[in-house]
């Protein structure tokens, strides 16, 4: 199993670590509800005297970043890389999780011995539990907290987000696939 802490005392207050541990048990709680192929399986979450912490299956792959950066996918892995995400990302919008961080260093890519691969979405430490649209989350200081070369135009406008907001940062992950470059990369 892999461990995550999400922030913990020496990192935060405590009640920032409290905080942080409130916010993290109902987002992983429903995560651990997911049982899909291609998302990353939570099996536990607590929280201790050092904060919160999840429990997830070790994954024995690498990035899809790292995979990106030895060249671009072909087209046949694109198409099945796309096929493997977009089935997680309908898996996490029909249990109304909005992921909120695409980006290809939160999709692993598992080589298997015949030589086709699987992928595993991860890291919903962004993740939004609703229903309905809610706004994007910001940090302490006011700034929006997302990775930014794959946002979705609505996280920077700090406008309501859904579903679209996830299919939009994965276009860009897909661009990145198979440009090797980033759909925008401009200073403004």
């Amino acid at each position: 199993v892999a461990i995550k802490r999400i922030l913990t005392t020496d990192k935060a207050s405590k009640e920032e670590v409290k905080v942080a541990g409130r916010n993290l048990l109902g987002v992983a709680q429903t995560m651990s509800t997911l049982n899909h192929p291609n998302i990353v399986t939570v099996y536990d979450v607590g929280v201790d005297a050092k904060g919160g912490f999840v429990v997830m299956e070790l994954l024995d792959g690498e990035t899809l970043f790292d995979t990106i950066g030895r060249g671009v996918l072909t087209r046949e892995d694109f198409l099945e890389m796309a096929l493997q995400t977009l089935e997680a990302l309908i898996a996490a919008h029909a249990m109304n999780i909005i992921h909120r961080d695409l980006k290809p260093t939160n999709v692993m890519v598992i080589w298997q011995p015949s030589g086709r691969f699987l992928t595993k979405v991860l890291d919903f430490g962004l993740a939004k539990l609703s229903k309905t649209p809610t706004v994007q989350t910001l940090n302490q200081d006011g700034t929006v907290m997302g990775s930014i070369l794959f946002m979705a135009p609505e996280q920077f406008e700090r406008r309501k987000l859904d579903a679209r907001t996830d299919l939009y940062s994965m276009g860009c992950v897909y661009y990145h696939s198979l440009c090797g470059q980033y759909p925008y990369d401009g200073n403004t």
